[in-house]
């Protein structure tokens, strides 16, 4: 094993002489070019993109959930035979039951409630604080 690491030791420094004794190598022609600018430019824009993305999700956190608890307020929560139900009352009566689209919720209104009548819109299962079942994921449901 001595043997072994001490010709492993020769090895590497007559390399290294030799390569000190070789001529330098050009440098690469790609670095030469405005190709090698190009890529760092648009490297760094995509960095920076991600930074502001990052950055932005960030402050925004406390917004986004001060903006929930409040639609949160807004709405109503029926316990009915099938689970809960989120909704929410707009206008006054008589009212007219709306069911939103994918993917929609209780805060979705559309303008009916200022034709005359009021409007109660729902969340669908596993949208707002409508709890998506195993039971509610068949389409008999």
């Amino acid at each position: 094993m001595k043997n072994f690491i001490v010709s492993l030791i020769l090895t590497t420094v007559t390399g290294v002489r030799r390569m000190e004794d070789a001529p330098p190598l050009p440098p690469p022609p790609f670095v030469e070019t405005g190709g090698f600018i190009a890529v760092v430019i648009v490297a760094s824009v995509v960095l920076l993109c991600m930074l502001m993305c990052c950055c932005c999700t960030i402050s925004n956190k406390k917004w986004i959930e001060a903006k929930r608890v409040e639609l949160e307020f807004l709405t109503l929560v029926a316990d009915t035979k099938l689970g809960l139900i989120e909704y929410k009352k707009w206008g006054s009566a008589p009212y007219m039951l709306m069911m939103p689209g994918t993917p929609g919720f209780a805060h979705t209104c559309v303008g009916f409630d200022t034709f005359g009548f009021g409007l109660i819109t729902v969340s669908r299962p596993g949208y707002g604080r409508t709890p998506m079942t195993e039971e509610r994921k068949k389409a008999e449901a």
